[in-house]
């Protein structure tokens, strides 16, 4: 795949099937060299890998929020001071405030029964939703699950009503973690008879009068996700120990018919997964910054955070409006940029409809910058140079925050000519990547200097991968193009 100048797989299994490719793995494995399964070369579960991480970087600046303040400010049309509430500078809880924190929550989720044993496909599993966008507590609490071996469930708004109430009821779920802003659509929902099972909440946020009200009559007891983690310190349970093969998550997704598929994936799933990305070089460094918006939800952003996780780096969040997007880079500077190509778009025409405003000597000279780095990245696939970077894409740069070094994008296509605009505007490394839920994403990725664009790259040192026959779309395993193998099929 790809390019001739770059590899990216070997033949892992030379003997191969009628209407398959013989079996690839990446480059990244020496010969003899087993598929990824650990991280550190011993780590199975990811309670071990937060312990790691608690201990090593624990005075380490780990989960940011904006700092919400209220300004006062003259309103032109009343004529009336009033006031308005901002977001500052982001406040961050270090390593060791977040292991105190989410071991206090995971004790007081035992010590109160939130979230009992049941049997799924033959295995004993604790489970607990999380209901809510991408905010300190949400991580928190998928760390106390980690900690007390608590599978967690991400439920979310696109996969609708009919879609939450599957999930509740096919996980047998009693508790839900979410914000007061899910509290009215849970009781509405409880009340229609919708989620049977539902007994409590742990609310992120202090919960008022009225909401209360709506609770005590959906039947719903609440509890406060801060007060829980304080309650937890002085409560006496024993945390489980997760295995390799205990069921980390259960993340479901929206599949092609019917109800959502769940997918149970295990901690020596993400761990094989962070061990891949650790082979490739794609771990973050303890000054690295990533910027939490894609949903926590999907296991692309889940993955980003554990890869923080991994290296000791820090994790912003955004402020909950996808609109300010800007305003937050802005603030953060992040180092790390996950995407996906219907953001990345935007920027791409932002930044096209700026140059076709330019004119005279700068129009001219952002020409310039423009073809002499596209035909050095045509060239080498090097995507950088030692004077129109400053003195042109500086300010290209700066939409992010003028910091990335590191870019990836996943869940769709993106353009060729996008792509490679995009390498010579932001003078960074930009993987594409492809993986599914069903493989913890991550499970292809380009090389950030293959300057060849349009594909997706090779397999990541935990997997291996053939291609398939498919007849009905004329897809083989023996497809040429002018004379050179192009094996097509089904992965």
């Amino acid at each position: 795949m790809g390019n001739n100048q770059v590899t990216y797989s070997n033949v892992a299994v030379d003997t191969k099937k009628e209407g398959e490719t013989p079996i690839f793995h990446s480059k990244f494995l020496k010969e003899g060299q087993q598929l990824s399964s650990n991280v550190f070369n011993e780590v199975e579960d990811l309670k071990s890998l937060y312990k790691l991480s608690f201990e090593n970087f624990k005075d380490n600046p780990f989960l940011g929020t904006r700092e919400k303040v209220t300004e006062t400010e003259f309103d032109e049309e009343t004529k009336q001071e009033k006031q308005v509430d901002k977001f500052g500078r982001y406040m961050y809880m270090t390593y060791g405030q977040v292991e105190e924190y989410a071991t206090g929550l995971a004790k007081s989720i035992l010590n109160k029964n939130l979230a009992p044993k049941r049997e799924m496909d033959g295995k004993q599993l604790r489970v607990l939703g999380i209901y809510s966008k991408n905010r300190e507590e949400w991580a928190l609490t998928d760390i106390a699950c980690v900690l007390a071996n608590i599978s967690s469930v991400p439920l979310y708004d696109t996969l609708g009503d009919s879609s939450v109430e599957y999930i509740v009821q096919q996980t047998e779920m009693e508790t839900i973690a979410c914000g007061e802003d899910k509290i009215k659509h849970l009781c509405e929902l409880k009340n229609n008879g919708k989620l049977p099972t539902i007994k409590s909440i742990i609310c992120f946020d202090e919960v008022n009068e009225e909401l209360n009200k709506m609770l005590d009559e959906a039947g719903i007891k609440s509890y406060s996700h801060l007060k829980f983690a304080e309650q937890g310190e002085t409560v006496e349970v024993e945390l489980e120990n997760p295995k390799g093969d205990d069921i980390f998550t259960i993340c479901y997704t929206s599949g092609t018919t019917g109800n959502p598929k769940g997918v149970l994936s295990t901690h020596r799933n993400f761990c094989a997964t962070l061990g891949g990305c650790e082979l490739i070089g794609v771990i973050c460094r303890e000054d690295d910054i990533h910027y939490s918006y894609l949903p926590l939800a999907h296991v692309f952003e889940r993955l980003m955070h554990l890869c923080f996780v991994t290296g000791g780096g820090r994790i912003g969040y955004y402020q909950g409006d996808i609109s300010k997007i800007k305003d937050d880079l802005a603030t953060l500077r992040p180092t790390y940029f996950a995407s996906v190509p219907r953001l990345l778009n935007r920027f791409y025409d932002l930044m096209q409809a700026g140059i076709k405003q330019q004119s005279g000597l700068k129009k001219t000279l952002i020409d310039w910058g423009i073809s002499s780095k596209q035909n050095k990245l045509d060239s080498s696939g090097d995507f950088n140079h030692w004077l129109y970077d400053n003195l042109v894409f500086k300010k290209f740069k700066d939409i992010l925050g003028g910091r990335v070094r590191i870019m990836i994008t996943g869940s769709a296509p993106i353009s060729r000519d996008t792509m490679k605009f995009l390498k010579i505007a932001f003078s960074c490394e930009i993987y594409e990547a492809y993986g599914q839920t069903e493989t913890t994403g991550a499970s292809f990725a380009t090389d950030p200097y293959d300057k060849e664009v349009g594909h997706v790259g090779g397999p990541a040192p935990h997997n291996e991968y053939k291609l398939v026959d498919v007849p009905e779309m004329n897809y083989h395993a023996t497809d040429e193009l002018d004379g050179v193998p192009q094996p097509r099929g089904e992965i």
